[in-house]
């Protein structure tokens, strides 16, 4: 479980993004971050994804914080490496590709089966994305964090996303963390939403939808 408490964040002395922020999120749970641009969402998923730095106010109980992946807008991906290369990458590069599904399963998962070969500047920016998650399950993590990876695509295609999303954590135990501007893909993709308004949270929302596929 992730516990955030009192946590306050500025860069410099006159620029102050957080303001004591604090929140709980379980095991398994689908938050989401919803609010107006500058309220400090994806900030708070930088630091809770250590990618700024923070000395108090984080704090883990399960062991998630050596065992994340990023899926951000921009999908990533390394140009000079095709599909298969990308998605086999983060697994490489730990020493865990032995303890991985294998990387063709995993690309069938996400819908890419017969593009392993091919490069990203052929790929339309769904099939980007898709790779880009394939990834991510090849990392074999437990805590996902996502600022706005569907924000560019076409809303039938931002909707099939959604849906793939819920369908891999059901099968993958990921507790996710996902930034959105949206207020229809946060209720239909969380357990929770957290909406931020000026650096703190303003509200905590618990979803009630039926998400269960079929």
């Amino acid at each position: 479980m992730l516990s955030v408490s009192n946590l306050s964040f500025s860069y410099g002395t006159n620029q102050s993004v957080l303001k004591d922020v604090s929140f709980k999120h379980h095991k398994g749970e689908v938050v989401s971050l919803l609010g107006p641009s500058g309220c400090g969402k994806s900030t708070l998923l930088r630091l809770v994804g250590e990618l700024e730095n923070s000395n108090e106010g984080i704090s883990w109980l399960d062991g998630s914080s050596d065992n994340k992946a990023f899926v951000f807008q921009d999908a990533a991906l390394l140009p000079w490496k095709d599909v298969r290369e990308n998605v086999a990458l983060p697994a490489e590069l730990s020493g865990t590709a032995h303890n991985s599904l294998p990387v063709a399963e995993i690309i069938d998962k996400v819908g890419l089966a017969g593009l392993e070969n091919r490069y990203p500047k052929t790929l339309s920016g769904g099939q980007k994305m898709r790779v880009s998650i394939a990834r991510a399950i090849a990392s074999d993590a437990n805590y996902l964090l996502m600022d706005e990876p569907f924000a560019a695509l076409d809303e039938i295609l931002r909707f099939k996303m959604n849906d793939l999303l819920l369908e891999l954590r059901s099968e993958n135990r990921w507790s996710v963390l996902f930034v959105t501007h949206s207020i229809y893909e946060a209720a239909y993709i969380s357990d929770r939403v957290l909406i931020m308004k000026d650096g703190r949270i303003a509200s905590d929302i618990t979803v009630t939808l039926d998400r269960s596929l079929s």
